[in-house]
């Protein structure tokens, strides 16, 4: 499969970018904001002859800028994940992504872009490039300390070094976000989960974590 955006992927963006008209997104400032995370991970392999699991903990960052209703967001994470059971070899983890957004209306951000993945083990390296599509959406539950939120996304095309084939991805997250006095400075606690099915559904990888994060700003 070509490693370059499918075209309903870029149309996508496109149309996110344009979303909210020229002279209300003018009226706007641009909005910075950054975070520091760290995630108890498990990734487990499931093949016909059995599973594979490792787990560790991963840390990484995330950035991004709003303008208006446009936002841009960044992350990248690494770590190390040691086997559960007998089988797979210590690998490290790392992955990273870029969403381009908007927000339609209040609390929900339409997103898309690339997600890259990759395992390193002495046998080698597993690199994964999914092009995604994320629908996000942020309620408060105690104004303005606590906000709940949950994201939802799905791979509309995909490519992996291996074998067997990529076929489908998808995942989620659902967090609380905690604002002391409900100002700029934010802690954050949420539950990941996605999975990939190759090969016509032979073999299938998920990767899953809880994850604590700070930063500043309004992500």
């Amino acid at each position: 499969m070509s490693p370059h955006p499918p075209r309903s992927a870029l149309q996508v963006a496109a149309l996110i970018a344009a979303a909210a008209p020229a002279p209300l997104v003018a009226q706007r400032r641009v909005d910075l904001w950054g975070v520091a995370s760290a995630t108890a991970a498990k990734a487990r392999s499931r093949y016909p002859a059995g599973v594979e699991a490792l787990s560790g903990f991963v840390l990484g960052g995330e950035g991004g800028a709003s303008w208006g209703p446009v936002s841009l967001r960044v992350g990248y994470v690494h770590g190390s994940l040691d086997p559960d059971t007998v089988g797979p070899a210590s690998r490290d983890h790392t992955e990273g992504f870029v969403l381009l957004g908007g927000r339609p209306v209040s609390g929900l951000e339409i997103a898309a872009g690339p997600h890259a993945r990759a395992y390193v083990t002495s046998a080698g390296t597993q690199r994964w490039l999914f092009w995604e599509l994320h629908a996000r959406y942020e309620t408060a539950i105690v104004r303005p300390l606590i906000h709940g939120y949950a994201e939802l996304w799905n791979a509309v095309a995909g490519q992996v070094n291996v074998a067997e084939g990529f076929n489908s991805g998808r995942g989620g997250t659902a967090g609380i976000v905690f604002r002391p006095k409900g100002g700029r400075f934010a802690l954050r606690l949420c539950y990941a989960i996605d999975e990939t099915r190759l090969g016509s559904g032979k073999r299938r990888e998920t990767v899953e974590g809880v994850t604590f994060a700070m930063g500043y700003g309004r992500w």
